[in-house]
């Protein structure tokens, strides 16, 4: 398996299905696709490793010996809408400093599992959202979540931290993020509901060699 493969199965689920209910529905349907890009694959949902029985992966892909873990995020901005005659209504999740943080922070799980598990060959972190604030590059920086911003374009590396001036009630539990190597964030459109205020969804797809 390869970002080609991902980026494949993407493309496959975005001519089927526009939008989502919620992360768990965008789980099963990208696996159900990743499941018919590979079907020698053998691919579990929420597979919790034996090196570490407290971690959960959403989609984990094993494939000739060789394991892929897969990291989502599903983050929307409100939206009501009818699609293939199913109606959706998305609540805007915002906080989207502690989401970036959160996205961050599943790159950095990755790159531990390769440490801890020798048959990984390769991880992906996967965002998909309808929140411009995610992927356009902010008009103003030093933001307390400057560290961990992820628009387009943007290189993220070595030791991510919030400003001082965050609040103890955003920090906490969301500490210093360490990543081993760097990454550069960019973005794809994967929907566009027409005339349907905040219609337009993006994601984007980190590669964890």
């Amino acid at each position: 398996m390869n970002i080609e493969n991902i980026n494949t199965a993407i493309k496959n689920l975005s001519a089927k299905r526009k939008i989502f209910h919620s992360e768990a529905d965008f789980q099963f349907a990208f696996a159900w696709e990743l499941q018919k890009e590979l079907p020698q694959a053998e691919i579990r949902l929420e597979y919790c490793p034996a090196f570490a029985k407290d971690m959960h992966i959403d989609i984990f892909v094993i494939e000739s010996g060789a394991t892929y873990p897969i990291e989502l995020k599903y983050k929307s901005k409100k939206i009501q809408t009818i699609d293939n005659n199913d109606f959706f209504s998305l609540k805007n999740h915002g906080a989207q400093d502690i989401n970036r943080h959160a996205f961050l922070y599943d790159v950095e799980r990755l790159e531990k599992m390769k440490a801890l598990d020798k048959s990984f060959s390769m991880g992906y972190a996967v965002m998909l959202t309808n929140d411009p604030l995610y992927w356009r590059k902010p008009l103003k920086n030093a933001s307390i979540d400057e560290a961990f911003k992820i628009h387009e374009g943007k290189t993220v590396f070595g030791t991510l931290k919030w400003s001082e001036q965050a609040a103890a009630g955003t920090t906490k539990g969301h500490n210093t993020i360490v990543l081993n190597n760097s990454y550069v964030m960019h973005w794809s459109n994967f929907s566009d509901i027409e005339d349907v205020k905040n219609g337009m969804f993006m994601y984007n797809v980190v590669e964890v060699k």
